[in-house]
């Protein structure tokens, strides 16, 4: 590739995994020799994750008033990073999150156009997006490659959108892989991590939790995040009488200190394409529990153990719990049965023995998602 000029197509470089993602690839897109241009339509100095290259405000507005206007607006976004493009020489394209792979597609050019999925895109019916929709899922037929961040994402875009299997490379995302063995920790800290919203369902952790308490009552829940149902879930945790086990931490930029703390990784959301926080948490030696999560999650826990259709799935990080299905919040505290089981392992591997062994597994299962083995896929694919 002789033009070396790549534009990072994102919203933002802040808050979610996807968009730490894209400043992770733009670091190691750099380091590779590249120029990189990160085209975003948000930007807070003091709240980006660490990137490389040139920010370069792309003033792409999504109208979601309507669908006329929402159409709209993605022709006019299109033209408007269609003119970066241009004006920065870019040979290549990467784009992040559905509105910016439509986005992507639509400005046209003679630039490679890279989409990334982050999302599983079948399961996501909360998203009210044309982006979303299969007639523009299609269109991603029209790009360079597609790179989902699983198997389960790569089967979903075959099997539900009609996307040609030669257009997909599944590339895992990149993770700082500490591979960390921590000294021996004193408290048994149970750490969630994610924003407080729907699909991220964190009222479960919480009434699993309860359990927890019931067996070894010293234990702690640290959530770090903040969201919509913080309010509602803090009125919780005062029912169920935990206030002095349960730790609301906000929003924190420095999650890497409380993987240094913690026991055991926590999860309990809808649909998780690739869900970062537990590679990151592996990677200090911390194993998950988690409950049974459409998507990559299985790909991320090493080996499994337990025998097919036994639950809970016992994995060499972990466990895998069964599925909540659909039971949404509401102000009722009983912890149902799948709550239980998800408590029931998370004292599981608070058994000294149990500990030491998972963690040790989640040291083995991430050593596939170094940052190094990841850039070098993603230079096969920048290179080809």
């Amino acid at each position: 590739m002789k033009n070396k000029n790549i534009g990072i197509l994102v919203d933002s470089l802040e808050h979610g995994g996807m968009e730490r993602v894209a400043a992770n690839l733009s670091t190691a897109l750099e380091n590779s020799g590249y120029k990189i241009f990160v085209f975003v339509s948000q930007y807070h100095r003091k709240k980006v994750y660490p990137y490389s290259g040139r920010i370069v405000k792309n003033n792409c507005r999504i109208d979601l008033t309507n669908k006329k206007r929402e159409l709209l607006s993605y022709f006019i976004s299109a033209y408007l990073v269609r003119c970066l493009k241009r004006k920065y020489k870019i040979s290549t394209t990467v784009s992040f999150a559905p509105e910016m792979n439509l986005i992507n597609i639509l400005s046209g050019g003679r630039d490679k156009k890279i989409l990334t999925i982050h999302n599983c895109m079948s399961l996501r019916s909360d998203v009210n997006s044309l982006a979303y929709k299969k007639i523009a899922m299609r269109l991603s037929n029209l790009s360079y490659k597609i790179i989902p961040v699983c198997d389960w994402c790569a089967n979903d875009l075959k099997n539900n959108y009609g996307i040609k299997a030669s257009k997909i490379r599944v590339i895992y995302n990149q993770a700082e892989v500490q591979l960390l063995k921590n000294a021996e920790k004193q408290k048994n800290i149970i750490l969630f991590v994610g924003r407080l919203e729907e699909i991220k369902q964190p009222w479960h952790a919480i009434k699993a939790f309860k359990y927890v308490v019931s067996i070894i009552d010293d234990a702690e829940l640290w959530i770090a995040g903040d969201g919509p149902y913080m309010k509602a879930l803090k009125e919780m945790v005062i029912r169920l009488k935990m206030e002095k086990n349960v730790k609301f931490l906000g929003y924190r930029n420095d999650v890497k200190k409380l993987y240094s703390n913690a026991k055991v990784l926590v999860m309990t959301s809808k649909s998780e394409a690739f869900p970062c926080v537990v590679v990151e948490a592996l990677s200090y030696g911390v194993p998950v529990v988690a409950s049974h999560i459409p998507g990559g999650l299985p790909e991320c826990m090493g080996h499994r153990i337990s025998k097919e259709g036994i639950y809970p799935i016992e994995m060499s990080a972990g466990y895998i719990t069964t599925d909540f299905d659909g039971e949404d919040f509401n102000s009722d505290d009983t912890i149902s049965q799948c709550e239980k089981e998800l408590g029931q392992a998370i004292v599981r591997i608070l058994d000294e023995d149990v500990y030491n062994s998972k963690s040790e597994g989640a040291l083995e299962a991430v050593k596939k998602f170094d940052s190094e083995l990841i850039r070098l896929q993603w230079i096969k694919v920048m290179e080809e």
